[in-house]
């Protein structure tokens, strides 16, 4: 679609609104061949940089873009906060020079490899997908048939928290278990939460 939006002359205007898509946007777009011309931060960036609380929400554009703005055309409620700034440079720094980016690409390979390898092990899947560390796993009452299992989805929720982890779950049916964790995990932490979503599995069963 972006593509055919650029030969069309038509601007591409991304929004961010998930929290995992920090890991996954500069993936797709190092391998895609078109970027956004207006990437907007909609909800507060305290949601996609780890930022203590601090609000702030961005609005990235190209010069030319940006230069047609006047004041007025456009506003934020998290915007123009000095201390909220630095802290998000200083975030944007720390990605940058521990390449985060590059590292959740390849953690999330790694998780999602670990993940398939429990499809065999449990019926309850129905298919693992994602891209950089946001993954989401489908469960299903009937691995052919894909018939979707949101009450299954939302036990192993409650269950994993119990154990202290925390998954979300979603999708359009509600049958699909999101796991995203922050750009820091390490793959020991990777490999227990594997674990400790396997021991939901089982015990859902």
């Amino acid at each position: 679609m972006p593509p055919r939006m650029g030969r069309s002359g038509t601007s591409y205007v991304r929004d961010d609104d998930v929290k995992g898509e920090r890991s996954v946007f500069p993936i797709v777009c190092s391998q895609a061949s078109w970027l956004p011309q207006v990437r907007v931060g909609r909800r507060p960036l305290d949601r996609q940089l780890p930022l203590d609380g601090f609000p702030l929400a961005t609005c990235t554009t190209r010069a030319d873009i940006g230069d047609a703005f006047e004041p007025g055309d456009h506003l934020s409620r998290f915007g123009g906060n000095p201390v909220s700034c630095a802290a998000a440079v200083a975030n944007i720094d720390y990605l940058l020079e521990n390449r985060l980016a590059d590292e959740a690409n390849r953690k999330g390979k790694y998780l999602l490899q670990r993940l398939r390898e429990l499809l065999p092990k449990h019926k309850l899947i129905g298919g693992v997908r994602g891209l950089g560390l946001m993954v989401g796993v489908e469960l299903v009452k009937d691995q052919k048939l894909k018939t979707p299992a949101p009450s299954e989805a939302t036990k192993i929720r409650e269950l994993a928290l119990n154990k202290g982890l925390l998954l979300g779950h979603g999708g359009v049916k509600g049958n699909t278990v999101r796991i995203q964790p922050p750009l820091a995990i390490t793959e020991e932490q990777l490999e227990k939460t594997v674990q400790m979503f396997d021991e939901c599995l089982r015990e859902t069963h």
